[in-house]
């Protein structure tokens, strides 16, 4: 009995330096603004820097609520299958309202025009690869085998209400909802991928066998007049696991990274349907990982890769581990009228790994590569973790420690911020990688179990500041864009989301009282809670932020899709979060769309 309260204090212990770590580290984010190191000039220009726009300390944007999500069930208690919300949007006595619609994940802009779908849930369906129990708290509840969903898509996935698609003109910022009556939406993990060319808007989702695992049987398509919104139809290609973000290149065709289909790895698609048949895709590119985002830089596309989750298992339990790692960046071969064909399939290079820079041998395995952008004649690119498939490929090679004060100390160790790259003359033999954002040393497992700090395998310090712009919870480098010659970093921040995280994390690492978490989450809520959006005026200079705080809502945890309108100087974003029982208070859960202006 003493040794086992005595494991208790221990584990409480580690907690404790947990939570005093995350809130410390949080209030230094809010407190101390980034700063360069290698003497480079954080002041503002009064003039235009040499090939760019005016650098500016502070925010620039100006925002306009454009829609959010609306209440669409009603729930009453943990074991109980929600109901429809009423007409008009109340819940009968014992019950209260539910928001499903927690992202925007897929965005096509089509002209004057966008098109958004969304995920429902989305903490929710990583049971299928985590280990964690139906929860509920005060602001999100995760149902698996009770919700309305389970006996269509298996228990583990019974909180996918059907993905919902919405159009907005941007000429008045009018958002409709325009959703098909396609039963197909009700049997895909939400609409993760989208682009939009020649007046039609793609949005995609992965199409699963509905018993309860992650099989993909396909990649649904879902395609829409862009012009009108009109439907015109779906199909599921059962080759391709997934369609990610798209870019419409400057040959003038529409270009999809994928998720190849059952195999590891990835591929590149040119889109060469039209409204007759909008179904019809060219193999282009083959790489060797999932292709997460793509870009196009000097007249080569350019797709960030992913490593492939693999669910948890009775023999490795707890969290997922990688397969097809590690993860890198790879280019394409030059453009040219007509665009890329099958012939140029195997043509593609990679010219960056994380690997390169990671010291711990299985994190640089099973960490992700993150958004990527062309910008001033730089490739930009992060990092990106899904979460714990660094601690699920660790505990695969040396196996789950018996005691949660291992566990805690194995998820301390291989986790990772975002880490965000600068590559100069990316593909050729005078290539450079900067690392401006990132681990001078990171921690590195000894087979003993034990963690030690090592430097990063580059040899460099991060030329702007650390990894996850000083935030430990910038999990994610999730989507970028250019307008007006600046460049907007949106990021995954789980800071303000530690009410759900707590009873997820509970389950992955095995911990006996999660209750401790929720005497951090308010302090993290406050400091650092809601999603970051920082901005890049030049090269030279670090980024500035223009919101750590969700833009004031700290339910939302991200951006997930940026559609810039270069010609209209602006650009809409949608975001995501995971609070879908914050209903009628302040910070609601429920995705939202931004107008987003630059003022300067």
């Amino acid at each position: 009995m003493h040794s086992r309260n005595s494991q208790r204090a221990v584990s409480r212990r580690w907690l404790a330096r947990l939570i005093a770590a995350t809130v410390t580290l949080g209030l230094a984010v809010v407190l101390a603004p980034a700063s360069p190191s290698n003497g480079d000039d954080p002041s503002p220009s009064t003039t235009s820097s040499k090939g760019g726009v005016r650098p500016y300390k502070g925010p620039i944007l100006d925002r306009k609520l454009v829609g959010r999500a609306a209440p669409d069930e009603c729930f009453s208690e943990l074991t109980v299958t929600p109901t429809p919300i009423r007409a008009d949007g109340t819940c009968p006595a014992g019950s209260k309202p539910k928001v499903n619609q927690t992202y925007i994940w897929s965005g096509a802009r089509t002209g004057r025009f966008i098109t958004f779908g969304t995920g429902a849930n989305v903490p929710c369906v990583s049971r299928l690869y985590m280990q964690f129990q139906p929860f509920v708290n005060r602001d999100t509840t995760c149902q698996l085998q009770y919700g309305a969903a389970a006996d269509r898509m298996g228990a583990n996935s019974g909180d996918l209400t059907p993905s919902r698609v919405y159009r907005v003109d941007s000429r008045t910022d009018k958002m409709t909802e325009i959703t098909p009556d396609d039963p197909l939406l009700g049997r895909i993990a939400g609409l993760r991928g989208g682009a939009g060319n020649n007046d039609v808007a793609l949005l995609v989702g992965q199409a699963l066998k509905g018993d309860g695992t992650p099989t993909v049987v396909g990649a649904a398509v879902f395609a829409f007049e862009g012009s009108t919104g009109r439907y015109l139809g779906s199909k599921v290609l059962p080759e391709i696991g997934a369609l990610r973000n798209g870019v419409v290149a400057s040959d003038g065709n529409l270009y999809f990274g994928a998720r190849n289909n059952p195999a590891v790895g990835g591929s590149i698609y040119k889109w060469t349907g039209n409204k007759a048949n909008p179904f019809q895709f060219e193999k282009v590119g083959n790489i060797g990982n999932e292709a997460g985002y793509i870009t196009e830089h000097n007249g080569r596309l350019v797709a960030s890769g992913w490593t492939t989750a693999v669910p948890f298992t009775a023999e490795h339990p707890g969290a997922p581990s990688t397969a097809g790692g590690p993860a890198q960046v790879w280019m394409g071969p030059k453009l040219r009228p007509g665009g890329l064909t099958e012939d140029d399939a195997d043509d593609w290079e990679s010219i960056f790994s994380y690997a390169d820079y990671e010291a711990d041998p299985l994190v640089a395995q099973s960490n992700w590569m993150g958004a990527v952008q062309s910008w001033r004649g730089r490739l930009y690119v992060g990092s990106y973790e899904y979460p714990f498939t660094n601690l699920g490929t660790v505990w695969k090679e040396y196996g789950r420690p018996n005691t949660q004060v291992g566990r805690v100390a194995d998820y301390l160790g291989a986790e990772r911020a975002t880490s965000i790259f600068e590559i100069s003359r990316p593909g050729k033999r005078a290539q450079k990688v900067r690392l401006l954002y990132g681990y001078k040393r990171m921690p590195v497992r000894l087979e003993s179990g034990a963690w030690v700090l090592r430097k990063n395998l580059l040899g460099q310090t991060p030329k702007f500041g650390p990894a996850g712009f000083g935030n430990r919870f910038n999990y994610y480098s999730w989507t970028w864009t250019v307008l007006k010659d600046r460049l907007y970093m949106s990021t995954f921040d789980g800071s303000g989301d530690v009410r759900a995280a707590r009873d997820i994390a509970a389950g992955v690492l095995g911990v006996s009282n999660p209750e401790l978490l929720e005497q951090v989450a308010p302090a993290l809520r406050f400091t650092t809670g809601g999603y970051d959006l920082w901005r890049m005026d030049n090269p030279n200079r670090p980024a500035v932020a223009e919101t750590l705080n969700g833009g004031g809502n700290r339910s939302q945890y991200g951006i997930r899709v940026m559609l810039p309108f270069e010609d209209k100087g602006f650009f809409y974003a949608g975001t995501a979060g995971a609070s879908n029982l914050r209903v009628g208070v302040e910070d609601p859960g429920g995705f939202e769309l931004w107008r987003m202006t630059p003022r300067h």
